[in-house]
């Protein structure tokens, strides 16, 4: 029976992309998580972007509108109740379908920036985490480079 409103629970799973692409940076910030594959999210795009009202540094989101038509941003499908919400204040729960490469679809829930601003370079011990779990999960070389052409043509991290 019955306890609460399920309908108000986040979907089981979770879209980690990013540096979350670093299976040991995801272990050690969504202990007890499990991945269970590597998946597609369609007609999104992963931006490197100053967040308003936030420090002057770079973070990672997930844009859904404009460049993202048409593009696919790479990430792995997780299986996880433990969520720190308080480490991401600046973001807010996105809800989305996955393209899981074990050829399920995934109902899952990821944070994004609250109020993204202008392209801002992540700070380097970041990009590292999202270049190493790019080569863990064999991300497709053309991902990568776009990442690596986005990530260089936006400003200088301010706040490192």
């Amino acid at each position: 029976m019955s306890t609460g409103d399920e309908s108000a629970l986040p979907p089981p799973y979770y879209f980690a992309y990013g540096t979350y692409l670093d299976s040991t940076l995801l272990a050690d910030r969504m202990p007890g998580a499990e991945i269970v594959t590597t998946a597609r999210a369609v007609n999104r795009s992963l931006l490197f972007l100053s967040a308003a009202g936030g420090p002057r540094r770079g973070w990672c989101h997930l844009a859904d509108r404009g460049e993202a038509w048409g593009k696919v941003a790479y990430g792995l499908v997780v299986s996880t109740t433990a969520i720190d919400s308080d480490r991401f204040g600046h973001n807010e729960a996105r809800y989305l379908t996955v393209y899981g490469d074990d050829g399920a679809t995934y109902e899952c829930w990821t944070y994004c920036l609250q109020r993204p601003e202008s392209a801002m370079r992540l700070p380097a011990d970041e990009w590292e985490h999202i270049c190493a779990g790019a080569a863990q999960w064999r991300l497709p070389d053309d991902y990568r480079d776009e990442l690596v052409a986005r990530h260089h043509a936006a400003a200088e991290c301010s706040d490192r």
